[in-house]
């Protein structure tokens, strides 16, 4: 959601600060018990989310679970709100009057309609030139974590070892492999992606497999990436709680939405890249850990992002494709940016508890493999 936008919009259009301040709460809890406001709007798809936003007579909503007090006035108001979202994403800066949920004009205390404010420009403020961004950038990369190539090329051996029958078995559950398990890949848990959109988000959280999801074995919410770095450093499953401090970042995008492959990796032709690579979620070398306030650098900077993919290619690109061939991370060779010029923190982590998960990891693709429910 373009918060701080449909707050500017609101308020140029005369709604009170108790009005947008309930809008933004609103819409808010719509996209984190629903779905991405942005991405159903461009989509094409908000009528089905406005959809799961009604209760109809007779009929239950699964949402109501989340609600206390009278569910259908409170997804009436939820739909008026996205409502308005869609006004604002539709209209832009246009001044359009408030409107109650069934759509009528709020009138002023003089009767009018409520005053338009005069639309006026962003201030332009400075931003960070390139050798600014290279010292953000030089402080940023020691805290960078990569596993150690040993580790990662444990993987990709364990993979070799199993990958055509693997593959065989996904064709068989009606999986394509080829986004998993390329050559040399190190895609730690085959089939395994993230959720993606409010249907599937439902479906992991109550755990229903009932119904085959697209291109995927499981859903995950961001659990199976972690395995390995727990069974690493701890020896046993990951629970829940990674390094305090850290977080795990993604170097690659590995799902549809917002997906910057197109831009970030380099090919001979966009078709080659037409559908995301959801092997890359549980990727060993498309992972590392990162302090939480360091994040949005990795996921907004490009130069950033390039730098440590660059790295990972140093790092395991020798026994590790990092991604499916013919498809590589894009050069640059503007000295300023080699990686010669940062500080880079060593490699983390032991072979001590290796051969565990890979007995761990294993039983789980066994499972996955070969059982209608893999979270029975």
């Amino acid at each position: 959601m373009m918060r701080d936008a449909f707050k500017v919009w609101l308020t140029a259009n005369g709604y009170s600060a108790k009005a947008i301040s309930n809008y933004l709460a609103q819409c808010s809890w719509v996209e984190k018990n629903c779905v991405d406001l942005d991405e159903q709007i461009e989509r094409g798809s908000i009528d089905a989310l406005l959809a799961r936003l009604s209760l109809r007579t007779g009929e239950t909503n699964p949402l109501c679970s989340l609600i206390a007090g009278d569910c259908s006035k409170s997804l009436a108001t939820y739909r008026s709100s996205v409502n308005c979202y869609i006004r604002f994403r539709e209209n832009g800066n246009a001044a359009q009057p408030p409107t109650t949920a069934n759509g009528r004009v709020v009138r002023t205390l003089a009767g009018g309609t409520a005053p338009k404010m005069k639309t006026v420009e962003w201030p332009k403020w400075s931003l960070p030139d390139e050798e600014e961004q290279l010292r953000l950038v030089a402080m940023a990369v020691p805290y960078i974590r990569f596993l150690h190539p040993e580790i990662v090329r444990a993987v990709v051996e364990d993979n070799e070892r199993h990958r055509e029958r693997w593959a065989e078995l996904m064709l068989q559950r009606n999986v394509d492999p080829s986004p998993y398990l390329w050559h040399k890949s190190s895609c730690m848990f085959p089939g395994v992606r993230r959720y993606a959109g409010s249907s599937e988000i439902a479906q992991f959280r109550r755990r229903m497999t009932a119904e085959r999801v697209p291109d995927a074995l499981a859903l995950d919410d961001n659990s199976y990436p972690k395995a390995i770095w727990s069974f690493v450093f701890r020896g046993k499953p990951f629970q829940n709680q990674g390094p305090p401090g850290y977080a795990l970042a993604h170097l690659a995008d590995h799902k549809t939405y917002k997906n910057r492959g197109h831009v970030e990796f380099d090919t001979q032709t966009i078709a080659e890249i037409s559908k995301p690579i959801f092997g890359l979620y549980t990727s060993i070398s498309n992972t590392v850990y990162m302090p939480d306030n360091l994040i949005r650098l990795t996921d907004f900077s490009f130069m950033l992002r390039n730098l440590v993919q660059r790295k990972a290619v140093s790092l395991y690109g020798g026994f590790c494709n990092l991604l499916p061939p013919p498809l590589s991370f894009r050069a640059n060779d503007a000295t300023a940016w080699s990686l010669n010029n940062f500080q880079w923190s060593e490699p983390v982590g032991t072979s001590e508890h290796l051969a565990v998960f890979l007995a761990y990891r294993q039983g789980r693709i066994e499972n996955l493999l070969s059982i209608n429910d893999p979270r029975e």
